[in-house]
C-alpha cells in the first residue's frame, strides 16, 4: 500500500507521495501508467488527461519513424482513427508537441521530430554512454573525412606537378622541333644559292 500507517499525520505523508507519484508520471511516464494506478492516485481534470495523451504521444513519436494507428489507439485509448487524426492534428501537431505528417493510406503517423521530456531515473548514464560513442563515431569519421581529403588534396598537387610536367616536355619538344625545323630550312635556303640560274642544262651549239 501506497499509504503508510499511522493517523492524519500519515495520511499526510501518504497523499504526498500519491501526489509526487503523479507528478513523476507527469515527468516521464505515459498515459497507461496513470490508468494502471487511477484507483489509488489524485483524480486528473480534463485538461490534465489531455496533457498526458500529449506527452504520451510525444513518448512513441520520439522512437520516429512510423508509428502505427493501432499502436497510438491503443496507448491512448482513443477509439476510432476519425478520432485518433483530430487529435493528432489538433493537440499534437498544431501546437508543436509533434512534427510529422498522417498517412492514412498506410494508417500510420510518419514522424520528423518530437519534443523531448524527462529523462526516467537511471536513463541519464545510458544516455550519456550513447552520446559518448555518437561523439567517439563522430570524431572517428571526422578524422577519417579528413585523411580523406588531405590524401585527395595530395593527389590533386601531384597530378597538377604531372600536368606541368607533361606541359614542359610539350613546351620543349615544340621547341626543339622549331629549331630543327628553322636549321633545315637554313640549309635549303643555302642549297637554292648555289643552284645554277635559270634551272636547267645548257644546250650544246650546233
Amino acid at each position: 500500500s501506497v499509504l503508510p500507517p499511522g493517523g492524519r499525520h500519515g495520511v499526510r505523508l501518504g497523499a504526498g507521495a500519491l501526489h509526487l507519484r503523479l507528478l513523476q508520471i507527469f515527468a516521464w511516464g505515459n498515459w497507461g501508467e496513470y490508468r494502471a494506478q487511477e484507483a489509488q492516485l489524485p483524480p486528473l481534470s480534463e485538461g490534465q488527461r489531455l496533457k498526458l495523451r500529449q506527452l504520451t504521444a510525444m513518448d512513441l513519436a520520439a522512437r520516429g519513424g512510423e508509428v502505427a494507428y493501432d499502436a497510438l489507439m491503443k496507448e491512448l485509448e482513443i477509439g476510432s482513427q476519425r478520432q485518433l487524426e483530430s487529435f493528432l492534428v489538433h493537440k499534437c501537431i498544431y501546437p508543436g508537441l509533434v512534427q510529422g505528417e498522417l498517412n492514412q493510406q498506410r494508417r500510420c503517423l510518419e514522424v520528423v521530430a518530437s519534443r523531448g521530456r524527462d529523462l526516467r531515473p537511471g536513463e541519464l548514464e545510458e544516455t550519456l554512454g550513447a552520446l559518448g560513442a555518437w561523439l567517439q563515431s563522430t570524431s572517428a569519421l571526422i578524422g577519417e573525412v579528413e585523411r580523406q581529403k588531405a590524401a585527395a588534396e595530395a593527389a590533386s598537387q601531384e597530378a597538377a606537378a604531372h600536368r606541368a610536367a607533361l606541359e614542359a616536355k610539350k613546351s620543349s619538344a615544340k621547341s626543339q622541333m622549331h629549331k630543327e625545323w628553322k636549321k633545315k630550312g637554313l640549309l635549303l635556303d643555302a642549297m637554292d644559292e648555289d643552284r645554277p640560274q635559270g634551272g636547267g642544262r645548257r644546250k650544246r651549239g650546233r
